[in-house]
């Protein structure tokens, strides 16, 4: 009785939430389609349909007026061909089918159905047996037999809902009546997410180590972006990821928990494989193939890996999967529009040149600074009269107007696209994946001559040739070609942006019957031979698999990579005119004006055999992987100059007069290594929350002396589930998962250079000495003592970590504490006397220590039809030198034994020395040579003026100086701060509702100092610079209470005084960027299903939209110094796109 009244009671509810629903609505010979849309925006109920159904129908006319549901479908109906079923919130539209016969009590629906047969597989292709299939409009359902398939009656129309324990509910919606074939994908809970790990997988719940992975889909979204390595940016807790230019194809590095070494095992970056093999280059890959990305960042997870997984290992999963489907065609694009986010902005004419006069500068080009600041006031009042922009007085050119060389040498809207293709499919036993890419994007400097455009094609096929034997071949192609302006100009394209003050005459000018440009950036890339920089890489990887028998199987990979790297380039002569010199004047002399050729190859083989064993016994899971690794690479290169060419617009190496010519490294070179190592990993689980695992590798490699070259390196870690303890059960479901981790282990470093233990006399061109048709002599280097005894460095890593999951999983949450040393790094072993002529032989003298942190949060829900998701990562590091044993007096200009990486030492700035400071008398009408009153400390050797800086003296000695240079006599230094970046972050946020998605990342640096010193960020920092905006408030006799000291003839007298490092102008580096905002639209499946189309999804995206920190504008952070300050700006970037699949 009880259940009778609950299905009443339900029944009821049902029943009224379709009377309740009022519809009012009027049309006039409207779509069916407008129509039922309107009523499932009053109503609230959903409703599917296909459009051939639809269309035949017709238009219709309404009146609807708050009618039930049910009444106002029945009148949109009437006199249509057309039925409908209500079931649940969903209103199915189909075509009514007229019976043969009639039989009383039988409906007509029951009359019209039809059976419907398919087969239920899983995304590898296997029969899922127990599918449940239920049809929306009865509401009958049927299971799977053993072989996957079913029979069920439903009419065309229909929805069917299959459902599966461990898999996602699938939709489908029957079109025909043919066969069909339903494939599941398999549900990732927290039990069943698998994570690649070194040669094989593992659940996530088993996984001991401190290990991060990420999905691709989920981290490239529809950026702008096409390198992995900066989509990664924020992403992962502990992985930094720099880029120094915002130029097309600018290079990444990429750090795994700060630094390694500080020796010759310092070079390199993370190890990073894709699919079990090393890459060529991270930017070579499309990030559209890759599925997974999972960061090892410990000893115990990345141990395995041995010789190169010092730095810790990023392992790519491509997305070549076996298993049967339907073929399936994925294109999508990306259309990006870029301009730079900012670009410094000078001091005006006015004020620039009023500086010429705070200083008591004479301009070299003539100008007397009195009348040029009179005659820019009355351009000011009076700019008509100045038509050209300059005046000329006594023979003397007077520059008046403003121009601004960095908007005249950008583009405003720079453009850039992107396409990917794939193509995949198959059977149960053979299955194949075609796809390729292909990205061209043009820079933000005028013309296409800084533009970067590559192709990707990928292709693979699975053969499961018999039941115990798989065979997979896959292929990459990948060619990227960088472009940009090449000029041999003195201050080359960005150095002359930054140094041009803003009266700067831009354009061209008539001389002797021929248009001269001035040397503007703007002129130079005009004119200016394009540097192409090459890179093609072609890997064929084969893998065969053998299942020996149940829990068993043995895995064979072999890989040969073959990368080309050609770079050329010209120094291109053409005249340029300047304000100090109206004599057209060639950039670059012809016997100066060379073209470079550069060509190397690697080859590269790599071999890994290896076997994994599972067995279970009751309670206690054990798993053995055993293998061997072998690799090997051979490098060659040939580098040539050619000076004088014929043509100046065609150069080659053959086609200039002068001698072709090595450049300062000779003609050419090569080098070879090769590494070989045994490894094993053993886990162990008992009733899946006790958890060890150890590993072991032996490796030997080619870099180090005979006898040295073999090393062991082993790991050990734990697990303990609690959550899955008895104890714990009263806090479920609130605590889904909480887990300890701990681990122990020691990897050994080899990124050294490959022939150090031999001793050898390089050759090499003379830089002053040559005959006299221009051919420099040749010279041999001394060559370097050696020694046969250094070996690997050893880094030994602890890490103690937590996973943690609240309201079954919708909090998930990791925190990872670790402590790293690196002993016996590679340093010269000796201070030798500077007479013996030769570098000391490396030792494994010196250690290092690193302790830090990382953080990752997340949450993920639903609320009615909206889903959401927030994500948070934090880390931090820090490093200190422990051992350095040939620095025992502790210099600062060497690492010492305490020294904390990226210390800032520096001077603590006092305010200014001020008139008061000098005897009465002394100083001169400019406040410039007095005398000091007794007492007044100054800077030993220096004779300060009014204006200029004051330090503290914090030795108490009477004069300020830099002591005996060591940290215990540093003078009247302190440590002021730290380059390092500390708390690094990233935000990310998705909410997506009726097929609508919002996402939002943001990434920055909680800490960072930085003392930057440039013509943008000091008043004439150089004497060659210009003002900016931002550096106006300088000390004058009428602005004593300035921030910049008092400035000085181009960068001259008391102004390196000024420049010291100090605590004045330390600068914060920290920022927050605001790194991608996306908004996407899904069409409905049945807006879609006439055109055979699975899903479309349209987006608008922006990257880089926002940064905020404390440089001045034009200087970040992160970029590099292109000349005098300037940077090639990060590009802000809007993007429209589509993703299809059919």
């Amino acid at each position: 009785m009880k259940l009778t009244a609950v299905f009443l009671l339900l029944a009821c509810l049902t029943a009224g939430a379709k009377g309740f629903s009022q519809i009012t609505l009027s049309e006039k010979n409207a779509p069916l389609q407008k129509i039922f849309k309107a009523i499932q925006k009053q109503s609230g109920y959903d409703f599917f349909y296909t459009y051939e159904v639809i269309e035949k129908a017709g238009n219709t006319t309404v009146n609807l007026y708050r009618m039930p549901l049910e009444k106002a479908i029945e009148e949109v109906l009437k006199d249509k061909p057309l039925t409908y079923i209500i079931t649940g919130k969903t209103v199915v539209i189909k075509e009514k089918t007229t019976p043969s016969f009639s039989i009383p009590g039988i409906s007509e629906q029951a009359a019209a159905a039809s059976k419907i047969s398919g087969l239920v597989k899983d995304e590898k292709g296997m029969p899922l047996d127990g599918a449940s299939v239920v049809a929306r409009s009865s509401g009958k359902g049927v299971s799977t037999d053993a072989k996957g398939r079913f029979t069920i009656e439903a009419d065309i129309g229909d929805i069917l809902d299959v459902s599966r324990v461990g898999y996602k509910t699938t939709v489908v919606i029957i079109s025909s009546n043919a066969f069909l074939e339903i494939s599941m994908p398999q549900e990732i809970t927290a039990a069943t997410e698998v994570i690649v790990v070194g040669y094989g997988t593992q659940k996530k719940t088993n996984v001991t180590g401190a290990v991060n992975t990420v999905n691709m889909k989920d981290v490239a979204g529809n950026r702008a972006t096409t390198n992995i390595a900066q989509l990664l940016q924020g992403v992962v807790p502990d992985l930094q990821i720099t880029y120094s230019s915002g130029e097309p194809g600018a290079s990444t590095s990429l750090n795994i928990r700060g630094t390694t070494s500080i020796g010759s095992g310092s070079n390199g970056s993370p190890l990073i494989l894709l699919d079990n093999v090393p890459v060529a280059s991270l930017s070579l890959i499309n990030p559209n193939d890759i599925e997974t990305v999972t960061v090892l960042k410990d000893a115990g997870s990345a141990a395995i890996y041995g010789a190169r997984s010092a730095r810790g290992v990023i392992l790519l999963t491509s997305k070549n999967k076996a298993g049967a489907k339907k073929t399936s065609i994925e294109y999508s694009n990306n259309l990006v529009f870029s301009r730079p986010l900012e670009v410094p902005e000078k001091a005006t004419p006015l004020r620039t040149v009023q500086s010429f006069k705070d200083m008591n500068f004479a301009p070299g080009t003539g100008q007397n600074v009195d009348d040029w600041l009179s005659l820019l006031n009355d351009y000011a009042q009076h700019p008509s009269q100045y038509g050209s922009g300059y005046t000329v007085q006594n023979g003397v050119v007077y520059p008046l107007r403003e121009n601004d060389v960095w908007d005249e040498m950008v583009s405003k809207n720079a453009f850039q696209q992107t396409h990917n293709l794939a193509i995949s499919g198959g059977t149960e036993k053979t299955s194949y994946r075609i796809a390729g890419a292909f990205t061209n994007e043009d820079g933000i400097l005028i013309t296409n001559k800084d533009s970067y455009k590559r192709y990707n094609l990928t292709g693979f096929i699975n053969s499961r040739i018999t039941p115990w034997a798989n065979v997979q071949l896959s292929t990459m192609y990948s060619n990227a070609n960088k472009h940009f302006p090449n000029t041999g100009y003195g201050f080359g394209i960005f150095g002359s942006a930054s140094v041009l003050p803003s009266y700067t005459l831009v354009g061209d000018s008539l001389i002797d019957g021929v248009y001269v440009p001035y040397a503007t950036p703007k002129n130079l890339i005009e004119n200016a031979a394009v540097s192409n920089s090459r890179l093609d890489d072609i890997r064929l990887s084969g893998k065969v698999t053998l299942n020996i028998f149940k829990g068993f199987n043995v895995v064979g990979e072999y890989t040969y990579d073959k990368t080309n790297t050609i770079n050329t380039s010209y120094d291109k002569p053409f005249n340029i005119i300047t304000l100090s010199s109206f004599v057209p004047t060639p950039t670059v002399t012809a016997d100066k004006a060379k073209y470079y050729k550069y060509n190397d190859f690697t080859d590269y083989h790599a071999l890994n055999i290896y076997g994994t064993y599972e067995r279970k016994l009751d309670e206690h899971l054990f798993t053995l992987t055993a293998g061997f690794n072998q690799e090997s690479s051979y490098f060659e290169l040939l580098d040539a100059q050619m000076s004088n060419m014929i043509n100046p617009n065609l150069p080659y190496l053959d086609g200039g007069t002068g001698v072709i010519q090595p450049d300062d490294n000779g003609f050419d070179g090569f080098s070879e290594y090769a590494v070989q190592g045994y490894f094993y990993r053993f886990n162990y689980a008992y009733k899946g929350k006790y958890l060890l695992e150890t590993t072991g590798r032996y490796d030997g490699s080619s870099k180090f002396p005979e006898g040295r070259r073999w090393g062991f390196f082993p790991s050990v870690s734990a697990g303990w589930r609690v959550s899955d303890e008895t104890f714990m059960k009263a806090l479920k479901p609130a605590l889904s998962d909480l887990k300890i981790r701990a681990s122990y282990g020691n990897v050994g470093n080899q990124s050294i250079g490959n022939y150090l233990f031999y001793s050898g006399m390089k050759t090499r061109p003379a830089s002053n000495w040559a005959d006299v048709s221009g051919v420099r002599y040749l010279t041999l280097d001394a060559p370097g003592l050696i020694s046969g005894d250094f070996t690997w460095e050893k880094v030994t890593t602890r890490n103690l970590g937590i996973d943690l999951g609240l309201f079954n999983n919708r909090f998930t949450g990791s925190f990872d504490l670790f402590k790293r040393t690196t002993t016996g790094m590679l340093i010269p072993g000796a201070q030798l006397p500077a007479v013996l002529g030769a570098s000391a032989p490396l030792q494994n003298t010196a250690d290092l220590k690193s302790t830090g942190w990382g953080l990752q949060a997340a949450w993920k829900d639903q609320v009615g039809k909206v889903n959401y998701q927030f994500g948070f990562t934090l880390s931090d590091n820090k490093a200190f030198i422990t051992k350095y044993d040939i620095n025992a007096t502790r210099l600062l200009t060497q690492y010492y034994v305490g020294q904390q990486i990226g210390e800032i030492w520096g001077y603590e700035t006092d305010g200014f020395y001020t008139v008061a400071d000098f005897e009465d008398g002394s100083l001169n009408s400019n406040l410039l040579g007095g005398k000091l009153r007794d007492g007044v400390i100054k800077y030993q050797g220096e004779n300060p003026n009014p204006g200029d800086i004051k330090f503290k003296d914090l030795d108490k000695d009477g004069k300020i100086f830099t002591g005996d240079n060591t940290v215990d006599n540093p003078g009247d230094r302190k440590i002021i701060g730290n380059t390092n970046r500390r708390y690094q972050y990233g935000f990310s946020a998705r909410a997506a509702w009726h097929g609508f998605d919002v996402s939002v990342f943001i990434q920055g640096v909680g800490k960072r100092d930085l003392f930057v010193l440039n013509d943008i960020t000091y008043p004439y920092s150089s004497n060659y610079g210009t003002l900016y905006s931002n550096l106006l408030d300088y000390w004058t006799i009428d602005n004593t209470d300035a921030f910049y000291g008092r400035i000085y003839n181009l960068g001259g007298g008391n102004s390196s005084y000024n420049k010291l490092v100090q605590t004045r102008l330390l600068q914060n580096g920290a920022y927050m960027r605001v790194k991608n905002i996306t908004l996407g639209y899904s069409l409905p499946l049945q807006w879609l299903s006439r055109a055979k189309i699975n899903s479309l999804r349209l987006f608008v995206s922006g990257d880089d939209l926002l940064t905020k920190k404390h440089l001045p504008a034009g200087v970040d952070p992160e970029l590099k110094d292109q000349g005098y300050g300037a940077q090639y700006p990060i590009m802000q970037k809007m993007s429209i796109g589509l993703n299809l699949n059919f």
